[in-house]
């Protein structure tokens, strides 16, 4: 089995600190300015988030950082926060054909060319292929443009075909397996005995628009094949939760719809810095409350934020809005990977980004996030 063990990056992060009051208060005030200083570095972290204007800066950040090279067979490269794989729809779907009955996908255009000036990993197959002596790579199948994580890129055919027979057999497994692993910064803290969440994500007309929203239930078979809905679900475990925010260890099963992040915000725990989902969470009576869609447009309470968050990060409102998705794919397992003679279990990790971990340890969580990830590394 080729395991990838993630390790959580600390480069260029300052270490939060806690300071115990002496009998000096001016020692004490001194102690706290400092505190202060390095929580203000570390939210300062927390927004920068690499950004990419070239094909040749992207693809070099590719080559600098791959997971792993299996020489002839296949590429697992960090796909990065805010990049699409292909910038467009994958005619017919793609390998999971469409999911989606006669919408636009908001992270995806439905015309067949790219979306403006984008960089796309697509972009650098080319640059990869010559970099890594691999004339046959090729793109199967990736990420969502606001999430980071691993993807493999197959080297020839024959792993295209086991990469696409793995994928199926995991469509196959449904409620058995989950094929990603992601850390999730949520608002709150899900309050479900059961620890998972069963529905379907469809949609909903709002104005002259359509949203998605979550349904807790199955969802009749016309609506499946029609394509109007898609049933999946999530499961979670609450690594630790300080300063109002939870950091989730989130098996997902499907992207698809939005589903991990609808799912969350029925929950009332929407991924920090998900504004879409983020503002359907209201304050009402200093406490959160799920708002229809229907009803956003003449809300007038403020969206939901635990006070102490705001207090210890000293983000305000509005900055809230600019901070990235504050959720990432550590872990992708593709199983029985290869012939039927010689099949293992593909898996593919990444480390958290800086963002994400300078988040983390600004929250003091960091302990948390340490503690799940060495679980891997054993």
């Amino acid at each position: 089995m080729t395991t990838l063990l993630p390790r959580i990056c600390r480069r260029g992060i300052a270490s939060s600190r806690s300071y115990a009051k002496t009998t000096s208060d001016e020692a004490f005030e001194q102690r706290n300015q400092r505190g202060q200083e390095v929580t203000s570095g570390l939210i300062d972290a927390a927004f920068r988030i690499p950004s990419f204007s070239k094909i040749d800066t992207l693809a070099k950040y590719l080559q600098q950082n791959v997971i792993l090279h299996e020489p002839g067979h296949f590429l697992i490269i960090p796909k990065p926060y805010g990049v699409s794989c292909l910038g467009m729809k994958q005619k017919g779907g793609g390998v999971f054909k469409n999911s989606v009955h006669d919408q636009i996908d908001d992270d995806e255009e439905l015309e067949q060319s790219k979306k403006g000036n984008d960089i796309t990993i697509s972009d650098c197959l080319p640059l990869l292929a010559k970099h890594f002596q691999e004339p046959q790579l090729q793109f199967c199948t990736g990420l969502k443009r606001n999430v980071s994580g691993p993807i493999v890129l197959p080297a020839n055919k024959t792993d295209f075909q086991h990469l696409l027979a793995s994928l199926k057999r995991t469509s196959s497994k449904a409620d058995d397996f989950e094929q990603h692993k992601a850390l999730v910064l949520a608002i709150g803290q899900p309050d479900l005995p059961t620890k998972s969440l069963k529905g379907y994500t469809t949609f909903q007309k709002v104005g002259n628009h359509k949203e998605y929203v979550f349904v807790e239930a199955k969802a009749d078979r016309r609506a499946r094949t029609g394509k109007y809905a898609v049933q999946s679900q999530i499961a979670w475990e609450v690594l630790g939760t300080a300063n109002g925010i939870s950091l989730l260890d989130v098996s997902v099963w499907k992207f698809a719809r939005h589903f991990p992040r609808v799912a969350l915000s029925h929950l009332l725990c929407p991924i920090l810095g998900d504004t879409m989902y983020m503002n359907r969470i209201i304050e009402l009576d200093g406490k959160p409350a799920l708002l229809d869609p229907r009803q956003l447009y003449r809300q007038k309470n403020p969206t939901w934020l635990p006070p102490d968050f705001l207090r210890i990060t000293g983000i305000s409102r509005s900055m809230v809005n600019r901070l990235p998705m504050m959720w990432h794919v550590y872990r992708t397992m593709y199983p029985n990977y290869g012939t039927s003679a010689e099949q293992l279990d593909l898996v593919a990790s990444l480390d958290p980004p800086t963002y994400f971990v300078a988040m983390v340890e600004a929250l003091g969580l960091s302990t948390h996030l340490t503690r799940h990830l060495q679980k891997y590394e054993r």
